[in-house]
């Protein structure tokens, strides 16, 4: 399942020759994109990136809010449960705005408080909630304009498994987004660099 959802998430970027996961974690979105993207992934966390270079994925240890990467860069960027974690959130999204090309897209994944709090609270790391509305704001004072404000696809639980035998992407998509709209906490927010 995990495969169809970074499927998803490449569709929904519009298929980016290029792209930067900022906190890629266990490589799951890296790992499942077509072989031609050119994929990049920083983590701040030295055990995900020795587990994704053994993996044989293109990453390396860095800082979300201060990127490594030349002006204009990358197509695509996403960040999956990242920026909960970051202190000022209006200089980070100025950041990956600059490594963004124009037109790129930045699919950006947070917990909702609003849906299930305690999966916000239960993690120490985290800094502060995100309100959509807020970080809304942010996107568009940096040069953003807001393509798709959607919960994280998700599978109800029970499912995955007769999703998985299935094989049939456009099933397990439907099921996943109509999942989400119940059963997510995470929101989703799809904004495109002017």
């Amino acid at each position: 399942m995990r495969k169809e959802l970074s499927l998803q998430y490449f569709d929904m970027l519009k298929k980016p020759k290029t792209i930067l996961d900022i906190g890629f974690g266990w490589g799951a979105f890296l790992e499942f994109l077509p072989k031609e993207v050119e994929s990049f992934g920083i983590d701040n966390n030295k055990i995900f990136v020795k587990y994704g270079e053994k993996k044989g994925l293109k990453v390396k240890l860095g800082n979300a809010n201060k990127l490594e990467f030349k002006n204009e860069k990358f197509d695509a960027i996403l960040s999956d449960c990242v920026i909960e974690h970051l202190d000022n959130r209006y200089e980070v999204i100025k950041e990956w705005s600059r490594v963004l090309k124009k037109g790129g897209r930045a699919l950006i994944i947070f917990p909702n408080i609003k849906r299930r709090k305690w999966e916000f609270f239960n993690d120490y790391t985290h800094k502060q909630p995100v309100h959509p509305r807020a970080l809304i704001e942010i996107l568009k004072d940096n040069g953003f304009k807001i393509e798709k404000i959607d919960y994280e696809p998700t599978t109800p639980k029970g499912f995955g498994k007769i999703l998985f035998y299935l094989k049939n992407s456009k099933v397990n998509r439907l099921i996943n987004t109509f999942g989400g709209k119940i059963f997510s906490y995470k929101t989703l927010i799809l904004a495109k660099k002017l």
